[in-house]
Order: C-alpha cells, then sequence, then structure tokens
C-alpha cells in the first residue's frame, strides 16, 4: 500500500466509512506502526504532549450529544492523526513502497436464516457459523496475532499457539485467548455474549476499556447501552445445543424450552398466552427439524402455532395435556 493510499483509508476510517475488511486493514496497520518502536523518535512527556495538541489542532471533530460518543471519536481522531504523523514527519513512506510484507487476502463467509456453516482456518482452528451470520478472516494468519471479526453467532474450536493470541472482534468486544473452545452471540450492536466451554478466555469492551477472565462454564454480556460486562454462570448446553441441535428436556417448562429453541434455530418465537408456560417438557431430540420438535411437544402441550411474514413463529398456548 502506498502513502496517498493509506491517508486516504486514514481519513475514511475517521469518518466512519470504512467497510468491516478496511476497517480491519487499518487497524492492523497502526499497531505495526505503535509495536515498531524503532521507527518513533523517543519522545518525552512534554513532546508527546506538544505534538498531540499539534495533530488535533488540524482535525475537526464533529459534537457529541453524550460523552461516551464524546471520548469514541476522540480516541478515532488519535489514532488517525498519530499514523498520519509517523508517515510524514518520521519518514515512513518507505514501509509502503519498500516493505516487502505481503497484503492480507480477508474472505468472507455468510449464512443464510436456517443455515449453519464449518469454516477452517489457515492455523486449523474451526469455526462453527450460526444461521445469519458473517465470519470476516484472513485466507493466511500473519504476524503475531490471528484476527477475524463476527457478526451473529459462532463457535469457535481455537488451535493453541503460544505465540500467537487469537482475537474475535464483534463490534465493541474483542475476545482473546491462546487455545480454547467458546461461543460468540453478537447479533446487531447493542448486546454480545460470550460463553466458555473449555479453556480460558478474555473479554474486552472498547469503548470503557473493562476486561474480564471467563473459564468453563462462564458468559460474560456486555451490554452497549451501559457500556459494561457482567459475569455469570450458565447452563453450557443451552448455549451451545445449536451447533449439533442435539436437545435434551427433563422436566423443563414449556417457556424455557422455547427459549432454547429460539437460540438452537436462531428463530424469534413468541408466546402470545401463558397457558401452557408451566407445562414440564421430558424429551430428546437429535439434530432434527424446528417444525418436528414443535410437532413432538404438541403431545404434551396444547397450542397452536403459526409463521408470520417476517418469518416469526407465534404461539398460542391452551394449556398442558397431562
Amino acid at each position: 500500500m502506498k502513502k496517498e493510499e493509506f491517508i486516504a483509508l486514514a481519513k475514511k476510517y475517521r469518518a466512519g466509512q470504512c467497510s468491516t475488511e478496511e476497517q480491519i486493514l487499518y487497524e492492523k496497520i497502526y499497531d505495526k506502526f505503535i509495536n515498531e518502536e524503532s521507527l518513533v523518535p523517543v519522545w518525552d512527556n512534554q513532546e508527546k504532549e506538544n505534538t498531540r495538541k499539534k495533530i488535533l489542532s488540524g482535525i475537526e471533530i464533529r459534537r457529541f450529544e453524550n460523552k461516551r460518543k464524546s471520548i469514541w471519536l476522540n480516541q478515532i481522531a488519535w489514532r488517525v492523526a498519530a499514523s498520519v504523523l509517523l508517515l510524514v514527519g518520521v519518514g515512513l513512506t518507505f514501509y509502503f513502497v519498500g516493505s516487502s510484507e505481503v497484503e492480507v487476502n480477508y474472505l468472507t463467509k455468510s449464512t443464510t436464516a436456517g443455515q449453519r456453516s464449518k469454516v477452517t482456518l489457515s492455523d486449523g482452528s474451526v469455526v462453527t457459523l450460526n444461521s445469519k451470520s458473517k465470519l470476516i478472516y484472513p485466507e493466511n494468519f500473519s504476524g503475531d496475532t490471528r484476527e477475524i471479526t463476527l457478526e451473529g453467532e459462532a463457535f469457535f474450536e481455537v488451535q493453541k499457539d503460544a505465540s500467537r493470541t487469537f482475537m474475535v472482534r464483534s463490534g465493541d468486544v474483542v475476545t482473546t485467548v491462546l487455545g480454547t473452545s467458546f461461543n460468540v452471540r453478537a447479533f446487531g450492536a447493542e448486546q454480545v455474549e460470550v460463553t466458555v466451554a473449555t479453556g480460558k478466555v478474555k473479554v474486552a469492551a472498547n469503548a470503557s476499556g473493562k476486561e474480564v477472565l471467563l473459564v468453563k462454564g462462564q458468559q460474560a454480556i456486555y451490554s452497549r447501552t451501559l457500556s459494561d460486562i457482567t459475569v455469570r454462570d450458565i447452563n453450557l448446553s443451552r448455549y451451545t445445543a445449536w451447533i449439533s441441535r442435539s436437545l435434551e428436556f427433563d422436566m423443563m417448562p414449556f417457556s424455557e424450552v422455547i427459549k432454547i429453541l429460539e437460540r438452537t434455530y436462531n428463530t424469534e418465537i413468541r408466546i402470545r398466552s401463558p397457558r401452557s408456560d408451566d407445562c414440564l417438557i421430558r424429551g430428546k431430540y437429535e439434530n432434527e427439524k424446528l417444525i418436528n420438535v414443535l410437532s413432538g411437544l404438541k403431545f404434551v402441550v396444547r397450542f397452536d402455532y403459526h409463521v408470520t411474514e417476517n418469518d416469526i413463529i407465534m404461539i398460542d398456548g391452551k394449556g398442558c395435556i397431562n
């Protein structure tokens, strides 16, 4: 990438106009600069502050109504300005025209409603992608990290590599591991769930800077509205059943069964009448279609259902059969 191309990319990044692939590329190059101490002059604190003021004085920052967004934009402005300064002021043009580093080629895998897919990454890690999800990943990992981006839900089985951390970016949240298995659910930007099946996982929120460490059977829930992460212990099978669609209910209330079906099949299901909510369900289903599971449940619960134009399943509960 030439210097002019990178400066143009930096401007797009600041304006929030980058595609996901462009954002990944920009941040990768920026982080490369920051970590290459030999390319940056040694500044004392006063020099850093003077330089920072000089950079920011030339950048017009949009005003936001809430403080969190203002802080976030300032961080982006500093990142853009600092990278441009490194290019121009420190004379890093050679980095783009003379570097032998191979440009990273990113691939995208998407799934439609009702579809699941497995992706094997170049390091041997396996990603099981749930329906209505998208995974962006490099054709070949390079450098000292293995970074990918997820929109939607996926289960990760990460090959251990002590020399390169594995990072999953999901909106404001970054999940970091060395080698483990975990589930990430990030539909939309408001909430992200990270559930650990094996090993340890670090979850960090960019906006607040908060980090938590999770172990098997724990889940972190990030709320963008609160800019906070909460941790809780969970029943692991409830959050990973969608992978194999192996369902087992042991005297579970009908309302809880419906919640599991929603997650497993990534389909919105609404109960309009609570008359069947407390009916207890016992049964086992192995890789069945959702319509077959609902048909089986009708042997123990009285309910009718229909599918709306928006693919939402509406259930009218009428009580328990036994």
